[in-house]
């Protein structure tokens, strides 16, 4: 029951769990609640316990107060009212006690409510507070990921660099070390070989050393013998070519001369001797004759014939022109004998010794004539044929052009008196060797004279047969020769230049092979501008890709090759004398002077100075200012102050010749004429390069000396 009411008071604290008699109750006994029997250790409230038992065996102690009294009464009262009063002071009893107990839990709700409430109010802020500082956590801690995040991706890169760097490295270390390690076995390998081949060598000198003393001993015994033996050799052949000479000889019905006639040495001979004649002279030669030691001459009126001689034509044809080219051509090269098959051939004896015999009158520009015709014969041994044609072709061009160049100069070597040169100059003109004229009488029908002429007949053609597109640059007349001449040469150095092409790349090529090509090449490209453009500039061009990646070697093997290049760059209108011509061939004539033009200084330095100032002064005014020619013009002029610095050099030294002091007097005749042209230049033109060298070249002059 006590328990209900408390669940009913907790329940409802407002409502009181106690009816209005328990209050009155309260109120009857609340003096009875501080009587001494409540301080009684024997008090028990529960109804039920023995104290309230009427048969207890002990008298309580508050039995004998005024409150026992009045719920007992006295002894002598009846149980059954005793009973009742106990039960109502009772329940006065547990009403206060009540009543107290609902003061106290209802204080202690309000404080545990209060206290709830606080905690409420204090779990909000600190909700509040936590939530706060969770989103703030939050996003500093995603900003310190995002930063972190950039910064390892910065790292990471830099790092995968590093890496990717030290890796490249690596790979190239080890396939250094590979290489290295190659290397290195290789060199072992040669190292040990070389050490091989020297203990074997030291031991082949050793036996050689001995040889040689064993031979010295036979070589002091034999050498005599060996001189006596080449005695009689050589006497021996000398008998064998007078019987070999002999048959044919007296077949041709020719009759040796008497030692006291004396040969013809006039150019004119073709006109007085008609027929053709081998003269051999005793005594030194110059270096326009070829050394012999008999004399005798060839008649050739009745023909030949060819049954009894025994003797190798192409064998005498060699010895005949390679007497006279290898004494008079610039080229060092020399060609062993080949070997033939002995047979007759009169029409190429008789050729070979016409060609001997007409250069030997005419001097070099025969040689264009032997040219035809060694084009013109059919071919037996191609290597030989086109050497010869090679070599007389060019000795015949650079001769001819410098005879064209010197009379350039003269034209310029003025006093100061003198007016200056005009502007409208004629071109240079090379005097073209007439093929008709070569073969002297050309009336005559008996003989082997006439056999030779129908052997050139093809050649020989009609002039309207080949059409030159400028007859002043002809060096041979007909066209059709000139062309002839010009096709095979071009034939011969596109073989050359197949052969050795896997020699020029490798750079293993020899430079007199290819000095040998680049002469051809120029040859080609000179012959071809009269009667073949097209093959003109593919020579020059080939000449220019040749010169890409060897032009020191082969300006060092070209001295003589100035008046060629001169004239090729004269021609083409690469100094602005002439229109320039169809294509690329002024440029590249230009770049070739340029490249090539250096190695004539130290060869002949007064003569390159002659020349260079004659194509100087030749050119325009208007071409220094131009672009095209202005690049040439200024390498002439630098050239030729290089030139004439080398040439004063030279003549500075000590010496008495009458030769020099002319010389000096040649050179010193030169200043007018350069003044004059340096002081008729335009006003844009004379702060140019070319007034520069010129300027040089006009004080150097000054100060070389007559004596």
């Amino acid at each position: 029951m006590q328990a209900q009411q408390c669940r009913s008071s907790s329940e409802s604290p407002n409502a009181s769990p106690f009816p209005a008699s328990g209050v009155a109750v309260k109120m009857q006994c609340g003096g009875a609640a501080e009587r001494p029997w409540r301080l009684s250790r024997d008090f028990d409230p529960n109804p039920r316990s023995p104290i309230w038992r009427s048969s207890a065996p002990e008298p309580l102690v508050w039995a004998e107060s005024s409150a026992a009294s009045m719920l007992y009464g006295s002894q002598d009262a009846p149980n059954i009212w005793h009973q009742e009063a106990l039960s109502e002071a009772a329940d006065s009893l547990v009403a206060g006690e009540l009543a107290q107990i609902y003061q106290l839990v209802k204080a202690k709700n309000e404080r545990i409510s209060e206290k709830e409430e606080q905690l409420h109010h204090s779990e909000c802020l600190v909700a509040e507070t936590v939530g706060a500082a969770k989103a703030h956590l939050r996003e500093e801690v995603e900003e310190l990921l995002r930063s972190s995040h950039r910064e390892l991706r910065k790292e990471a890169s830099v790092q995968r660099r590093r890496l990717e760097d030290l890796f490249q490295k690596a790979q190239e270390e080890f396939r250094k070390a590979v290489e290295w390690r190659r290397e290195a076995r290789t060199l072992k390998g040669t190292v040990s070989n070389e050490i091989e081949t020297r203990e074997k060598l030291q031991k082949k000198v050793q036996e050689l050393l001995r040889r040689e003393k064993a031979l010295k001993q036979q070589h002091e015994l034999e050498r005599k013998r060996w001189a006596e033996e080449k005695e009689q050799l050589q006497k021996q052949a000398l008998l064998q070519q007078e019987a070999q000479l002999r048959p044919f000889l007296e077949t041709m019905g020719d009759q040796l001369m008497p030692h006291s006639r004396a040969p013809l040495r006039e150019p004119d001979f073709l006109q007085t001797h008609p027929d053709v004649s081998l003269r051999r002279s005793q005594g030194p030669s110059n270096s326009s004759e070829i050394p012999a030691r008999t004399r005798m001459t060839l008649q050739l009126d009745e023909p030949v014939n060819s049954e009894d001689p025994q003797f190798d034509p192409d064998e005498l044809l060699y010895h005949a022109v390679d007497m006279w080219s290898s004494h008079g051509s610039t080229s060092t090269a020399r060609w062993a004998r080949p070997h033939r098959e002995v047979g007759p051939s009169p029409l190429s004896l008789v050729s070979a010794w016409w060609s001997v015999d007409t250069v030997m009158a005419l001097g070099p520009r025969g040689l264009w004539g032997c040219a035809t015709l060694l084009v013109a014969e059919p071919v037996k041994n191609q290597e030989l044929q086109s050497w010869f044609l090679r070599r007389w072709v060019w000795h015949a061009l650079q001769a001819d052009a410098q005879s064209i160049w010197q009379l350039a100069a003269e034209s310029v070597k003025v006093r100061k008196s003198a007016p200056p040169l005009p502007l409208d100059l004629p071109g240079l003109k090379p005097e073209a060797l007439d093929l008709l004229s070569w073969l002297p009488d050309p009336h005559r029908r008996v003989g082997l004279l006439p056999k030779l002429r129908r052997q050139l007949q093809p050649l020989i053609a009609a002039p309207d047969e080949v059409v030159p597109n400028d007859a002043d640059l002809l060096w041979l007349r007909p066209a059709s020769a000139q062309l002839a001449v010009a096709q095979a040469l071009w034939k011969d150095v596109r073989q050359q230049l197949l052969s050795s092409e896997r020699a020029l790349r490798q750079g293993l090529a020899e430079s007199s092979a290819m000095a040998e090509v680049a002469r051809t090449l120029l040859s080609v490209a000179a012959l071809s501008l009269a009667v073949s453009p097209g093959d003109g500039e593919a020579a020059l061009r080939a000449l220019a890709r040749l010169c890409a990646g060897h032009a020191d070697d082969l300006a060092s093997q070209l001295p003589d090759a100035m008046p060629v290049l001169l004239w090729l760059a004269d021609v083409t209108g690469a100094t602005g004398r002439c229109p320039p011509a169809e294509g690329g061939t002024a440029e590249l004539a230009s770049k070739l002077l340029e490249q090539l033009g250096s190695a004539s200084i130290e060869h002949d330095p007064p003569t390159t100075v002659y020349f260079l100032a004659a194509a100087l002064l030749r050119s325009p005014f208007e071409a220094v200012a131009s672009r095209p020619s202005s690049s040439l013009l200024a390498v002439l002029a630098q050239l030729l102050c290089q030139s004439v610095e080398a040439a004063t050099t030279q003549l500075e030294k000590p010496t008495l010749r009458e030769a020099d002091a002319l010389e000096r007097r040649n050179l010193r005749a030169l200043r007018g004429p350069l003044r004059r042209w340096r002081d008729q230049l335009h006003e844009g033109a004379k702060n140019s390069q070319v007034t520069v060298w010129v300027s040089n070249c006009i004080e150097v002059l000054d100060e070389l000396s007559l004596y």
